[in-house]
């Protein structure tokens, strides 16, 4: 309430007036949608799977995009913002919200929404270690997810789930929803991801929604190949992975997303990069360095 926010404090002071003033024209997030579909070179993100496997180390695709997405916020922390009720946020922690497959049987998909926490020291290593701690949970047969949980003890009283839901709405937007909802909420996430290339399917441009704080969506498509023309005119084709991105452009200048995608797909093409942790962490205005807390912290013995 009163710009206060479990989850993240407002930014006045040092931010862009028209930055500040675009929520007020767009007032929700359908409006400020901006999408555009950036292209991963598959030959040499393969390559790199393929020899970390051989050095025992397994890695997904959508592991080394979300430490590529991670890396680029701890230099880029407008790309961890957020509006809500017209004011602009500024994250308390990174969060990345997936959907994971509890299991296929005879071509159908149990799955599952999950959210994880990360912290921006992570390597591409430690994202997939948290992305595994996330997902054997979420498979856990004898256990449901607290999304899911806190789903059926809505939909389990009669007559009252929509309207239980507004008022936890208007909670979220006069800042007042317990940090708990917030916890377990994939709509209150840094990054929402899907890969559809798993599933065989093409990139899309996912909405983001209305509901929560999500201020990038990413959708990863089945790789296909791209056709290059040099300067003298002689073409050539190489395999690519699209990824179908939507940002709310309220969070930050034009400019500044700019240089975030050319940093998220630098650290996409050479994932090598992200084998170390950043060097230096830089905050958002007027926002004290932080860490996640221990108890966000889903490996063992590591801080």
């Amino acid at each position: 309430m009163f710009g206060i926010r479990p989850d993240g404090r407002e930014l006045k002071k040092g931010v862009d007036p028209i930055t500040r003033f675009t929520p007020l024209i767009m007032r929700q997030r359908c409006d400020a949608q901006v999408m555009t579909t950036e292209y991963i070179d598959a030959e040499k993100l393969n390559e790199y799977i393929r020899k970390r496997k051989k050095d025992g180390v397994k890695l997904s695709h959508m592991t080394v995009i979300i430490a590529a997405i991670l890396r680029t916020a701890a230099q880029y922390p407008m790309m961890n913002r957020y509006i809500v009720n017209g004011k602009l946020y500024s994250r308390n922690e990174y969060t990345v919200s997936f959907v994971a497959v509890k299991s296929k049987d005879l071509d159908t998909y149990d799955e599952t929404t999950t959210k994880t926490f990360f912290d921006y020291y992570d390597t591409v290593d430690t994202v997939q270690k948290r992305i595994d701690k996330t997902i054997e949970e979420a498979r856990d047969a004898a256990s449901s997810t607290a999304v899911v949980n806190f789903a059926n003890g809505i939909l389990s009283i009669p007559v009252l789930p929509r309207l239980i839901l507004d008022i936890l709405m208007f909670m979220d937007r006069i800042g007042i929803l317990p940090k708990k909802i917030l916890d377990i909420s994939p709509f209150h996430t840094s990054l929402f991801i899907t890969n559809m290339a798993s599933l065989k399917m093409n990139d899309v441009f996912h909405h983001i929604y209305n509901f929560g704080t999500t201020s990038i969506f990413v959708g990863m498509g089945k790789r296909r190949p791209q056709l290059h023309k040099s300067i003298d005119g002689t073409l050539s084709a190489k395999w690519v992975y699209p990824v179908g991105v939507v940002v709310d452009e309220r969070i930050m200048p034009g400019a500044q997303f700019a240089k975030c995608f050319q940093t998220m797909i630098k650290y996409m093409n050479n994932p090598e990069l992200l084998e170390a942790p950043p060097e230096e962490i830089v905050y958002d205005i007027g926002i004290k360095p932080y860490r996640l807390k221990p108890s966000y912290d889903v490996l063992k013995g590591e801080k």
